[in-house]
């Protein structure tokens, strides 16, 4: 007789989980007994991820471009249908993309960007958490992790709109989790800066800003007292998802080396 399969204690959903923090965390919290389906842009490599984690965990992959809200809403949804529950999110991604990579002081830019980043770093988020709470609230429980930037709690030059849409992702969250709490969900987010295994250099390249970013990206490497990686994110996310982190919520939990102490 073949043994019915048994349901994970827990599925929870990374987004950005092809590369960089979504991918060490959705490794990190990965389980046997847990279920984690790591979402990457379409034609990316998330299902390779969900492959790496299938050796000692169970895991999927999905495909979603977190700047549209239909593909999340139905990245949110698919989760659900297939596995017939949603624990978990952790809402990473989309603010490396090129839309969020503007790093220009407020009057270079060009107002016809502003949409785009604060899409890619504030609504991208809320497109994600209105998804999950659909979900959530009914079943009453869940917990959601944003991960965002500590632009928007430390004033800095060439991050206005950035830090001003990291800025609304936290207050969002406090918004929110005063909301849902006693509905059984908590929500916090992780603000972070430079990465020491992250070459900043590099993505700064990528931005539409040019050369003005790569000096701004150096700028802010320099500032960290001790190298911060994406595996002490995924510490931090782990922690407010266990339930060690049951009492946390509406908070922003800065994990940056240092940088706003200066």
């Amino acid at each position: 007789m073949t043994s019915p399969v048994k349901a994970p204690a827990r599925v929870t959903l990374v987004t950005g989980g092809s590369s960089g923090i979504g991918k060490v965390v959705a490794t990190r919290i990965a389980s046997p007994a847990d279920h984690v389906v790591v979402a990457g842009r379409p034609g990316g490599t998330a299902q390779d991820v969900a492959d790496q984690i299938v050796a000692g965990g169970s895991a999927s992959a999905a495909a979603a471009d977190l700047l549209e809200p239909k593909q999340i809403k139905d990245l949110v949804d698919g989760v659900v249908t297939e596995h017939g529950r949603l624990d978990h999110l952790v809402a990473s991604g989309a603010g490396f993309s090129p839309a969020g990579l503007h790093f220009k002081l407020f009057t270079d830019m060009d107002p016809a960007d502003f949409p785009g980043v604060v899409t890619a770093h504030w609504l991208s988020k809320a497109y994600l958490i209105h998804a999950a709470l659909a979900h959530m609230i009914p079943a009453g429980y869940g917990k959601i992790v944003n991960i965002s930037s500590d632009a928007g709690r430390v004033p800095t030059p060439n991050e206005s709109m950035l830090g001003g849409a990291a800025a609304g992702l936290m207050l969002m969250t406090r918004a929110i989790a005063r909301e849902v709490g006693r509905k059984g969900v908590r929500v916090n987010t992780i603000s972070l800066g430079p990465l020491a295994d992250v070459d900043m250099v590099r993505l700064a390249q990528m931005s539409p800003s040019g050369e003005a970013s790569v000096a701004v990206a150096q700028k802010l490497t320099s500032r960290l007292l001790f190298p911060v990686t994406a595996a002490d994110i995924a510490a931090a996310a782990e922690f407010l998802l266990s339930p060690a982190g049951d009492n946390v919520t509406g908070q922003t939990i800065s994990v940056n080396g240092g940088v706003s102490t200066t």
